[in-house]
């Protein structure tokens, strides 16, 4: 199914297509803006949520053109669908330069945007959309508990993000003794396991108030110790996709699989596993970094 979203100020034709695309089922709209969002906020909205088409009303016909514009110019590949109230040639005429091939006027008539959806989805099978995202994906894993995984972990990607122009995520997922929040002395509420949550809600809005910010690295932190907290691995999650797009490179701490941390450690991998290592538009190949076993108490063979 083809994911979607509309740009329509007039209420009203937002409800109505929408309902429709839902009758049909062949695209999927995942958010809808009711404004004309600027340059920074379309490539913003354009990151987190990935669509392959965007339906957006002529309503302001200049900032239609200027959104078609700026789609083709940052994400190549996503298809638009011009929407409108009435047929207008001036309109269609202004469409077409801009290159937009398909459009939509009330009443809609089910057959016909069947066909455009149909056209469209196979020109996105023939040119996927092109939406930058990171491949520099990197797994702590310990052995076992205290050969300072966490450590390592933080001072990584501290260095990383140290890294002209770069953009660094550290993420916790040691639910049972996540020591990222401690060393670097966060106060923010807000941690993982509110970013898996909330995971199918997430957008350009919710995601920046879930990290934490410490100079130039962006840190999910694990929040309170919860142990019997559970990430179940249902549809792939949104945050590892927003993870994957707003940053150059991501971090992740598992943390150590042994007693009761082992069901998490294994949803965990599982959770991520279904957005990094198989989605298209998240990385392709993830790298994993396990530390030694300790010949004693804080000492590394």
């Amino acid at each position: 199914m083809l994911r979607g979203i509309i740009i329509c100020p007039d209420v009203d034709l937002n409800e109505r297509l929408e309902a429709i695309l839902t009758e049909i089922g062949i695209a999927s709209i995942t958010r809808t803006l009711d404004r004309y969002p600027n340059g920074l906020e379309l490539l913003r909205f354009l990151r987190a949520h990935a669509p392959q088409v965007i339906f957006v009303s002529t309503e302001s016909t200049a900032k239609a053109m200027e959104i078609a514009r700026e789609v083709e110019k940052n994400v190549p590949g996503v298809q638009i669908v011009a929407v409108s109230r009435f047929v207008d040639p001036q309109i269609l005429l202004e469409v077409m330069r801009a290159g937009i091939r398909e459009f939509a006027s009330l009443p809609f008539d089910r057959q016909t945007l069947v066909d455009a959806l149909v056209r469209i989805k196979d020109a996105v099978q023939a040119r996927p959309p092109a939406i930058e995202a990171t491949n520099q994906v990197y797994s702590f894993l310990p052995s076992k508990a205290g050969v300072g995984t966490s450590t390592v972990a933080m001072n990584t990607a501290v260095a990383m993000s140290r890294i002209a122009d770069s953009s660094v995520l550290l993420s916790d997922f040691d639910l049972n003794s996540g020591m990222v929040r401690f060393l670097l002395k966060l106060d923010s509420a807000y941690c993982v396991t509110d970013a898996a949550e909330h995971a199918l809600e997430m957008d350009e809005s919710l995601w920046p108030t879930m990290v934490s910010t410490v100079d130039k690295l962006d840190v999910l932190h694990a929040g309170k110790l919860n142990p019997d907290f559970r990430i179940e691995p249902a549809d792939p999650p949104s945050d590892g996709v927003h993870a994957a797009q707003l940053h150059r490179a991501v971090l992740r701490h598992v943390g150590q699989p042994g007693a009761v941390f082992a069901r998490d450690h294994a949803r965990i991998e599982t959770y991520f596993s279904s957005v990094y290592p198989r989605d298209p538009i998240a990385a392709p190949g993830a790298r994993e970094v396990s530390l030694p076993e300790t010949a004693g108490p804080g000492r590394a063979r």
